[in-house]
C-alpha cells in the first residue's frame, strides 16, 4: 500500500508506503488494512486509512503484478539501489554483494518484496526506494506511457478514476516532468509489534501524514481516528462513528503556467 501525492504546484511528488499490517480505527474496531482491503475492497481500505490519519485520500488504485508489466508500457527496469537498506549478508543472499544495485522490472517487484522477509517498516523502506526510482528515473516518460498502460490494463483495475480523473493525471504528470519535479519518500511512521504482527499509528504518524498530505475537510469538528483512540484510552467516551465526505475533484492544469491545484 502506497499514499501518494502529485504536486503540480509545489512541483513535488511525495510517496509514502504504508505496512500491510497497520492498523485502521473502523466503526467495529480496530482493523488490519489489509483485512480491510480483502474484505471490503481498495475503496473502502482507503476511506478508513484516511480517516484513521486524518487525511484526504481523492482516488484509489488498485492494481495485481501481473498488469503492472502492462502498465508501465515499454519504459526500462527499474534501478534500484540497496545501499543502506540491505545489509552485507542480506545482499549477498541475492548476488548483489558486489554491486547493490538492482534491475527491476514493475512486474516483479511484488515477488521481489516478498523474497526479502523484512520487518514491515525494513520492508516499507525498500518499496519507497522503488517507486522512487519509478519516478525519478523516467519522469519525462510517465504522462505518455504510463497513462496509456493504465488505459489498457482498465479491465483488471480497481479504481474510482473516471475518464476525465485519468486527462487530469496525466496533464499532472506532463506538468511535473517539465518543471523537474522534486521526488520525496518517505514511510508514514509507526510502532511494529511483532509479537501480534501489527503496525501501530500513534501522534507522530498523524502529525507526518497531516504534513505531508491534504487534511481531510472535517478537521474542525472531527479529530483523526488515532487522535481519538489515544485520548478514548485516557478518558472513557464514547466514539463518534466516523464520516465520509465526498473528495474534491482536482483541477485540470493549465496548458501554460503553474497547475492550481494538486491531485492527491
Amino acid at each position: 500500500f502506497v499514499l501518494l501525492r502529485l504536486n503540480g504546484l509545489e512541483g513535488t511528488v511525495r510517496i509514502s508506503p504504508i505496512p500491510a499490517q497497520s492498523v485502521l480505527v473502523a466503526p467495529s474496531g480496530p482493523m488490519l488494512l489489509r483485512d480491510s482491503y480483502t474484505t471490503a475492497g481498495p475503496g473502502r481500505a482507503s476511506v478508513l486509512l484516511g480517516e484513521t490519519l486524518n487525511i484526504e485520500i481523492d482516488h484509489y488504485i488498485a492494481i495485481t503484478p501481473a498488469s503492472l508489466g502492462t502498465a508501465w508500457n515499454g519504459m526500462e527496469p527499474l534501478r534500484v539501489n540497496l545501499t543502506g537498506l540491505l545489509n552485507p549478508d542480506e545482499l549477498e543472499k541475492l548476488g548483489l554483494s558486489q554491486d547493490p544495485v538492482v534491475s527491476l522490472a514493475p512486474e516483479n517487484a511484488t515477488s521481489f518484496l516478498a523474497e526479502l522477509e523484512l520487518a514491515p517498516i525494513r520492508l516499507a523502506r525498500v518499496r519507497a526506494a522503488i517507486w522512487d526510482a519509478a519516478f525519478r528515473q523516467q519522469q519525462d516518460l510517465l504522462a505518455q506511457n504510463l497513462i496509456e498502460g493504465l488505459r489498457q490494463t482498465s479491465g483488471t483495475l480497481l479504481t474510482d478514476l473516471t475518464v476525465t480523473d485519468m486527462y487530469t493525471l496525466q496533464k499532472t504528470l506532463d506538468w511535473l516532468a517539465k518543471k523537474d519535479a522534486t521526488v520525496e519518500t518517505q514511510p508514514v511512521p509507526g510502532q511494529y509489534d511483532a509479537a501480534v504482527d501489527r503496525y501501530e499509528f500513534n501522534e507522530d504518524s498523524v502529525t507526518f501524514a497531516r504534513k505531508w498530505f491534504c487534511v481531510r475537510s472535517e478537521e474542525t469538528t472531527e479529530e483523526s481516528g488515532i487522535v481519538q483512540q489515544i485520548e478514548a484510552t485516557s478518558t472513557p467516551q464514547p466514539s463518534p462513528t466516523p464520516q465520509t465526505s465526498p473528495a474534491p475533484s482536482p483541477t485540470v492544469p493549465p496548458e501554460n503556467g503553474p497547475m492550481p491545484g494538486a491531485l492527491g
